[in-house]
């Protein structure tokens, strides 16, 4: 499994990086690197799961490389798998004709939708739990109120409780209210 999180590259530089974290030195030229990558899949005797992050900064030339390993890695025996992370973006960008058959080709499609009051509620409570600390530092009326400046989105709703607990911690108090709350939320500039 490859986790890729430089989507911002060109097409080659991205080609590269896939191609060193297959354990290869990338050669020069793109038709080379993309013959790595290849022979790379085909030797494999498993299949070649590939995590891309931030997939919606892909650039248009690397979606039709991706297209064209995938294409070519069916002939292998398992193959590569390919799973794409990005913002609703990216389906706007398969959906484009020049992209059909890469959008064919992804065999699920999953969109996670913000959080409910409820889930984020409990997503703060988790992320306290994991880290040994009580899930009521937060009270309950500033839980719902970062639900409601985060629109349920989990990375907002972290940065929001992150600048929370050091808010607190730079003015000593023990618990989260609706002051240190503001606070933050001017702070970070939601507000």
């Amino acid at each position: 499994m490859i986790y890729l999180h430089h989507t911002h590259l060109k097409s080659l530089p991205f080609l590269k990086i896939l191609v060193t974290a297959l354990g290869e030195i990338p050669a020069h030229g793109k038709e080379k690197v993309f013959n790595q990558i290849q022979n790379k899949i085909k030797n494999n005797n498993l299949s070649t799961i590939v995590l891309i992050d931030e997939a919606h900064l892909l650039g248009s030339d690397a979606f039709i490389d991706l297209r064209l390993l995938v294409s070519s890695a069916v002939e292998a025996s398992d193959g590569l798998k390919i799973v794409l992370f990005g913002h609703s973006d990216i389906k706007k960008e398969l959906k484009r004709s020049r992209h059909e058959s890469l959008h064919q080709r992804i065999t699920i499609k999953y969109q996670l939708s913000p959080m409910t009051e409820n889930q984020t509620r409990q997503y703060i409570n988790f992320q306290l739990r994991r880290v040994n600390s009580s899930e009521k530092i937060f009270e309950e009326e500033v839980k719902n109120d970062i639900h409601k400046y985060a629109r349920g989105i989990p990375r907002i709703v972290n940065n929001i409780a992150t600048a929370c607990l050091i808010n607190a911690y730079i003015e000593n108090q023990q618990k989260i209210n609706n002051g240190i709350l503001l606070k933050t939320l001017k702070d970070i500039e939601i507000i």
